[in-house]
């Protein structure tokens, strides 16, 4: 009988020379104590699968087994954050219940898209009152996203969903009759005062030039608030 899998994702890496941020493991298996008349025994299972094109760490795996053998099985570990015990580097892996495997891979790209934006988020309004070791945290429930000159991000009157910051390019809020009446550049946030007032999206915005867009679903929006109050201070 075969057991589900988890997954442990990279959250934070300082110098490893194997992975890098945003790695997914999955793991699996079991740690059983059998005890009889005769003998006290032991037995543990863990298989811990690498990103593809990653060489595998003895000392990852074995920080990682030993969280199995303290919940007896990989589908029973909780909600968590663990650190490698370490070598030249250091990184730390969270494991969430709430992050089918499925999902892995598409995060995982997502991740990878937002690295190059990663030194320049500190500098971003929206994450100035965020203590920089927690950005990465709250980063990876952003997503990023093209736009070509003149596509419309957002619509006015439409349900308002995400919150917007221009990552890269230009945006213009245009009127009724399609006249520019702002524009919005690097680090600026938009969309932000559907979501707070529960509102429809009160101005059109379209790309006024090819940009990148970071967004950030509804559904994340107040647990993001509620983790990290200091954001309030931005609002």
């Amino acid at each position: 009988m075969g057991f589900p899998k988890v997954t442990f994702r990279i959250i934070d890496a300082h110098e490893c020379p194997k992975f890098k941020l945003s790695d997914v493991f999955a793991v699996t298996g079991v740690a059983l104590f059998m005890h009889n008349q005769t003998e006290n025994s032991f037995i543990t299972t863990a298989v811990v699968h690498a990103p593809e094109d990653r060489e595998s760490c003895k000392i990852l795996c074995g920080d990682i087994t030993k969280i199995i053998i303290e919940y007896e099985r990989a589908d029973k570990i909780p909600d968590c954050m663990i650190s490698c015990s370490g070598c030249t580097g250091t990184i730390r892996l969270e494991h969430s219940l709430k992050i089918p495997l499925e999902e892995s891979k598409v995060s995982e790209d997502n991740a990878l898209q937002l690295a190059k934006y990663k030194d320049m988020l500190p500098s971003f309004p929206f994450f100035k009152n965020i203590d920089p070791k927690d950005i990465n945290e709250i980063t990876k429930y952003f997503k990023l996203k093209s736009f070509e000159k003149n596509s419309i991000v957002i619509r006015k009157g439409d349900p308002g969903g995400n919150l917007y910051i221009v990552a890269s390019g230009e945006v213009e809020i245009i009127n009724d009759v399609g006249l520019q009446i702002g524009t919005l550049g690097h680090g600026e946030v938009f969309g932000e005062m559907s979501l707070i007032c529960e509102e429809d999206v009160g101005a059109t915005v379209r790309a006024f030039i090819p940009c990148e867009i970071l967004y950030l679903e509804n559904k994340h929006f107040n647990k993001i608030l509620k983790k990290y109050p200091t954001l309030y201070l931005y609002f």
